[in-house]
């Protein structure tokens, strides 16, 4: 199976190489909407694209809460490039097949993905959060997130509710795009038309209202969400890529900074990451203009996240139920 990781970026300068080492190392593609910021965001996506390392598509020029906007066209040209499944992920969000995180070659990564869909049958795969905090022993930057973040949130903790998901590329793409001008993408955790055969924690649903337990039978999400006071400070002033509403402040700060338990890293992981990191700081940038792919004419559709949610989920499932879709 193709499968890709799909991700919008903005003001990700510091943290990119690493993300797109980690995530190719497990065997994955990656696409990125490049939103742009006042960084090397840009200049490293074009290094990255031109490369061909990843698939970069130009959404610098989307005005306000460019998230949805940008999946609904990163799901476009997932279609468009044949791959079978995608998944949503930040740039502070790493996949893992365990927890902790196990070497990182193909077999715990796109392997270990494509395997559960064929066992399983499944059209989706929702893994839950790992929240980190924001404890650490340096503020070198230059030192990759995974070695200068080990604290953690425990297992119980209700903000690992949320889950990131894996999700069949063709269950995007129905009858009800006439409906939504495009693929029917609501949110950023997990996708309700997706729900024909749809695992979380070791078991199957076929509709939204699933299970609050947290657990990580199935893999999970390190969520870097924090970081230091520092870098957390640049994220506030970055702004909210999914709402009008900046929810990023002190006080979300506070609330989420989880450092009650202590994880450390395998050497062998962290130095395959620190190598890999080092190659792709090497390449050359050989970027040419006529390499931008436009995506924003890809990111029309009605589908958005907020207040309309439930209403266009009903909606969504009446005409599915109706048409036997």
């Amino acid at each position: 199976m193709k499968i890709a990781i799909c991700a919008i970026a903005k003001e990700e300068g510091l943290y990119l190489t690493e993300w797109i080492a980690y995530h190719k190392l497990l065997g994955f593609d990656i696409i990125i909407a490049d939103n742009g910021g006042d960084d090397n965001t840009s200049s490293l996506l074009q290094k990255f694209h031109a490369n061909k390392i990843i698939y970069r598509i130009n959404f610098i020029d989307y005005p306000t809460s460019p998230q949805i906007p940008a999946y609904r066209a990163l799901a476009r040209v997932a279609k468009k490039l044949k791959y079978d499944i995608i998944i949503f992920l930040d740039i502070d969000e790493f996949f893992s097949c365990s927890f902790p995180p196990k070497e990182l070659i193909p077999e715990n990564g796109v392997d270990y993905v494509s395997n559960l869909f064929n066992k399983h049958k499944l059209s989706q795969l929702s893994l839950h959060w790992i929240c980190y905090g924001s404890k650490t022993d340096t503020d070198d930057t230059t030192k990759p997130v995974l070695s200068r973040f080990m604290h953690h949130s425990n297992e119980e903790e209700f903000w690992n509710v949320n889950t990131k998901s894996f999700v069949k590329i063709n269950e995007y793409f129905t009858f009800l795009n006439w409906f939504y001008k495009g693929p029917p993408i609501f949110g950023v955790h997990f996708q309700p038309t997706a729900n024909k055969k749809w695992l979380i924690d070791n078991t199957l649903y076929k509709k939204m209202d699933f299970t609050k337990k947290n657990s990580y039978n199935n893999g999970c999400i390190l969520h870097f969400q924090l970081k230091s006071w520092a870098e957390y400070q640049r994220k506030i002033k970055r702004g909210d890529a999914a709402f009008t509403n900046n929810k990023n402040n002190k006080d979300y700060f506070k609330v989420h900074d989880y450092n009650y338990e202590k994880t450390e890293l395998s050497e062998v992981l962290l130095n395959q990451l620190t190598t890999q990191i080092h190659r792709y700081n090497e390449l050359n940038i050989i970027y040419k203009k006529s390499d931008n792919i436009d995506g924003i004419h890809l990111s029309k559709g009605l589908s958005n996240v907020g207040d309309q949610f439930k209403i266009k989920y009903k909606l969504l499932m009446f005409i599915k139920n109706l048409f036997g879709l």
